[in-house]
């Protein structure tokens, strides 16, 4: 089954109002996600809806209309590391609500938690880590979108070289890594220290619409502490990725001037915007090329998946976002088990049925890599056309 676990409530900036743990679960099933999380779970106004709304079932798992929740939220951390102010972000998962407010409540002396759904504290890693496994070992660590520029653990702007750099001795309490939107597993074991991390992906929703659009497979039969387990051992099922090149971070650029590069490109101007004169944005690519050591591993098992949303659009000629678009794709929905496994592991015969022979041959042409791509960077995404 599918999960994902990294999303946001309207609690955190810069994310959609108005969202309800009712409004997660009408999109988790449209997705097709068996399990999501409940992002920010940390913010007191959100974890006191989770609280009301979700019955739990045992095993660190919670339920909504039909839908499982896991308990999420993500933190961010500015401090000095190794000589130079970093900037890195960390995605939680807890298996109960004690755990939660037990973490709520340390940390409150730090940050005003009702802020931000994504609060932002002045700690090092180490000691979060520490703080954290003095409440309970059972909370998973995942540092979130490790190669975004300011707050992936590897990021160019904020990031570090190196995992154990960034956590020391308590690196063996991170659970798995998140690839993120902009890389994928294949990026990832480009690194020594990632490939020896179960790798999962998840959406980042700023947006319920927008769940599922990177997620995690796991076992129907598993709860929370099986899905840990399972990572903490390297015991991962694969994942579901975005294109990373339509990850806004993919490539080198600098967005105000409309300047994007690949690597070899940006490394031939020496990283300097040759518009303003400015230094450029290293994407994930540039920095997956620059600290990883060119060894070739096997990568986990993955799968790409181009948004259903975005194959009609291209097949209608008109924006994703228009009401023709967002027509037929609900409709296509409301016949099918979900968006994940209709675009993944639905017969091609069985699409035709339900969306016509057009959304059919363009799924079947996402399947086999026939796709065009114009690489996302500083900020853009990119954007990508399946050839029918």
């Amino acid at each position: 089954m599918y999960i994902d676990l990294h999303i946001h409530s309207s609690f955190s900036i810069a994310t959609a109002k108005g969202i309800t743990i009712e409004s997660i679960a009408l999109w988790a099933r449209r997705k097709g996600l068996s399990i999501v999380g409940t992002g920010d779970i940390l913010h007191p106004g959100w974890r006191k809806e989770c609280k009301e709304k979700l019955v739990p079932q045992g095993g660190g798992i919670y339920e909504c209309n039909g839908v499982k929740f896991i308990l999420s939220g993500e933190i961010g951390f500015v401090f000095v590391g190794s000589g130079k102010m970093r900037k890195v972000h960390l995605l939680l998962l807890y298996p109960d609500f004690r755990s939660v407010d037990a973490i709520a409540n340390e940390l409150s002396s730090f940050v005003n938690l009702s802020k931000d759904g994504r609060p932002t504290i002045k700690m090092s890693l180490v000691d979060f880590v520490g703080l954290v496994m003095g409440v309970s070992e059972d909370i998973a660590i995942i540092p979130a979108h490790i190669w975004t520029p300011w707050f992936g653990i590897l990021g160019h702007k904020g990031g570090f070289e190196s995992l154990k750099d960034a956590f020391g001795d308590v690196l063996p309490f991170v659970v798995a890594l998140e690839t993120g939107l902009s890389s994928d597993p294949k990026m990832g074991v480009m690194h020594p220290e990632v490939a020896r991390f179960t790798q999962v992906s998840f959406s980042d929703a700023h947006s319920p619409a927008m769940l599922g659009r990177e997620a995690t497979v796991v076992e129907d039969s598993w709860n929370y502490f099986d899905i840990v387990e399972a990572w903490r051992r390297g015991k991962g099922l694969g994942t579901v990725e975005f294109f990373p090149q339509e990850g806004k971070y993919y490539y080198d650029g600098h967005r105000k001037c409309g300047v994007c590069m690949s690597p070899e490109e940006a490394e031939s101007v020496k990283g300097i915007c040759p518009v303003c004169g400015k230094p450029l944005t290293f994407g994930v690519l540039h920095r997956v090329f620059s600290i990883g050591d060119g060894a070739k591993r096997t990568p986990p098992h993955f799968r790409y998946i181009i948004p259903l949303r975005e194959l009609i659009a291209h097949l209608e000629g008109k924006g994703a976002k228009s009401k023709g678009v967002e027509r037929i794709y609900l409709s296509v929905l409301e016949r099918c088990e979900g968006e994940i496994p209709f675009l993944m592991d639905m017969p091609i015969e069985d699409i035709k049925k339900i969306a016509g022979g057009s959304v059919a041959d363009a799924v079947w042409s996402m399947r086999q890599g026939n796709f065009e791509i114009i690489p996302g960077y500083d900020g853009v995404f990119g954007k990508i056309s399946v050839k029918i």
